[in-house]
């Protein structure tokens, strides 16, 4: 039978205030729910822990050995639960981030949410948009950019890398020429996202005049979908749709610039808040990742 942590700790309070009854009132666990357990631990551990007297529970021997190795325990856990506690508190003021929508949505709003829900005193503020230039304005205390960076005056923290491909929908394909080089392209209705104005395959630029600009990535796919024309975007943005043959890729043989994924920020003073939240999406994203 397993023993468990939480019916040690109803022992060592049970044994620190001398009743069940009190215990009910620090824990608010109904008095029989106490008792049950703490006669299942003394079943687990085959030992009689308590003399149990007519409203009183004194310790046995062997009891307050345990007790006397326990109590140390868990006060440490305590006081290192109300530190943290004490900590989060410290963490507070107003957080400006800007992240590409399709990022956004697709890999960052569960760390953001839970950095929310841990630090409550700390609001936010979410720009979802592409920062045009890759320069960071000063309204921004964090971003998440990818492409490389101009702004050479902000600290920027690699965090993945993303591909590109080349996608149109199958209608649109068979409505023109069939494709035999990059270059005729150009003849083709190209729907760009911001910053993405020009193709990279191959290792070769191919400067191509959108015929549509948004900088939206989700305004681009749909606008694609809609037999509009192919664009140039990153693949986790468009895998669904390419597995459900909604989408097909250019060139499918070639390869596209992938791109790398910055966290950036205006310098290394910063507010708690701010490398608490920079901290806490580079170690959601150790664990998570961004996919291709």
């Amino acid at each position: 039978m397993k023993t468990h942590l939480d019916d040690l700790y109803l022992f060592c309070l049970i044994v620190e205030h001398g009743s069940v009854k009190k215990t009910h009132e620090i824990t608010g666990l109904p008095i029989s729910t106490i008792s049950r357990r703490l006669g299942l631990l003394e079943e687990s551990l085959s030992l009689n822990l308590m003399i149990r007297g007519n409203h009183t529970l004194k310790p046995t021997n062997i009891g307050q050995r345990y007790y006397d190795s326990l109590q140390p325990v868990f006060e440490q856990i305590i006081f290192k639960k109300n530190s943290l506690e004490e900590e989060n508190e410290l963490v507070f003021g107003h957080i400006s981030l800007a992240v590409p929508a399709s990022l956004y949505s697709s890999y960052f709003h569960n760390p953001i949410n839970n950095f929310l829900r841990k630090y409550r005193n700390v609001n936010m503020s979410v720009q979802l948009e592409f920062i045009k230039d890759l320069i960071i304005p000063d309204n921004i205390d964090i971003a998440i950019i990818i492409g490389e960076i101009q702004d050479k005056d902000i600290i920027a923290r690699k965090i993945s890398e993303v591909k590109m491909v080349l996608v149109s929908t199958p209608s649109y394909i068979n409505s023109q020429r069939p494709l035999s080089s990059p270059e005729q392209l150009k003849q083709w209705d190209y729907i760009a996202a911001t910053p993405y104005t020009s193709l990279d395959i191959n290792n070769k630029q191919y400067k191509v005049k959108p015929k549509m600009l948004l900088s939206d990535m989700s305004s681009v796919i749909t606008t694609v979908l809609d037999d509009t024309g192919f664009s140039y975007v990153p693949l986790y943005s468009v895998q669904e749709y390419l597995l459900d043959n909604k989408l097909e890729l250019l060139f499918p043989d070639s390869v596209c610039k992938t791109l790398d994924v910055y966290l950036v920020y205006h310098n290394r003073k910063q507010p708690l808040a701010h490398k608490k939240m920079v901290n806490f999406i580079v170690d959601s994203l150790k664990t998570e990742g961004v996919p291709y």
